[in-house]
């Protein structure tokens, strides 16, 4: 594996496990786990700042890289995207989407400002997206499809 790659998945690992804490929130302050969500809950803050933080580093991930040794497929596009390559930017903004559905489903946390903003950025109206559980569905689809 090459330091790119391996740069790219600490980063995205770490994308995954801030969301992680995200989606864990209610469950983590039961159990008085301490982690930058909690932890701001704590402070008698809002989770705006680190939702805020967590979407600007998942937007700025390096999943446009292109690795050297990324396969050509015969679904490559006029713009020379590789299946690998489309696979990275779809799981960043995909990070985004349950981002957007975890803050959905935390009204309480949030300043009314930015909930506001956030429910803007969803492109699924927060009161439907609060239901959906759009991570159960996609894991479905996936375990339904034969490659």
């Amino acid at each position: 594996m090459t330091r790119a790659k391996l740069a790219y998945l600490e980063y995205i690992g770490f994308a995954l496990q801030l969301l992680d804490d995200l989606q864990d929130l209610h469950e983590d302050m039961k159990n008085n786990h301490r982690t930058i969500f909690t932890q701001s809950l704590v402070e008698g803050k809002t989770l705006d700042e680190p939702t805020a933080r967590l979407i600007q580093y998942c937007h700025c991930a390096p999943a446009d890289e292109k690795f050297s040794d990324d396969k050509r497929t015969a679904s490559e596009n006029q713009s020379g995207i590789t299946f690998a390559h489309y696979i990275r930017i779809s799981m960043m903004r995909f990070s985004i989407a349950l981002t957007l559905e975890a803050a959905s489903q935390l009204e309480k946390y949030y300043s009314k400002e930015i909930y506001s903003e956030l429910s803007k950025l969803s492109p699924i109206p927060f009161d439907q997206l609060k239901t959906i559980r759009v991570e159960e569905r996609l894991w479905a689809i996936v375990q339904n499809q034969s490659f």
